[in-house]
């Protein structure tokens, strides 16, 4: 199917895929793609057919998950931070990040949700992100 397809036109970019890749696909032709240490790669798929790099977000930590919606992007970063990003123009513009744990990111109704798992805790964190330049925990 045409995921198959982006993905295989990310590889052919140079964009490193591996088992831990995350996408996001906006609905407008933006794909997002990070895993490992090599930051989120942000390309132009509106013609899958011809794909680009539009940007390449630095991330010295590993992309966990990401998710957009709204015009904003949540990437969950090494598993302490989510960085929130506005995509509304045709870049990527960071707008600040907040929480200290994440893991996978779930977004519905102006909340966020992630979880964490280790060896001493398993909590659902619920982020109110109706302003995403002032996310408020709601509840964990």
């Amino acid at each position: 199917p045409i995921s198959s397809l982006l993905l295989c036109a990310a590889a052919c970019l140079g964009v490193r895929l591996d088992g831990s890749s995350i996408v996001a696909v906006d609905g407008k032709g933006t794909l997002y793609v990070g895993g490992d240490y090599d930051g989120l790669h942000v390309m132009d798929v509106t013609n899958p057919f011809a794909p680009s790099v539009v940007k390449t977000i630095a991330d010295s930590d590993m992309v966990l998950d990401a998710v957009v919606g709204d015009g904003t992007l949540y990437v969950c970063s090494g598993g302490t931070t989510i960085m929130a990003y506005d995509v509304t123009g045709t870049e990527p513009t960071y707008i600040g990040s907040f929480g200290d744990k994440c893991k996978n990111l779930t977004l519905a109704n102006n909340r966020l949700y992630t979880h964490v798992l280790d060896l001493h805790e398993y909590k659902v964190y619920i982020y109110n992100v109706s302003n995403p330049a002032a996310p408020q925990q709601i509840d964990y």
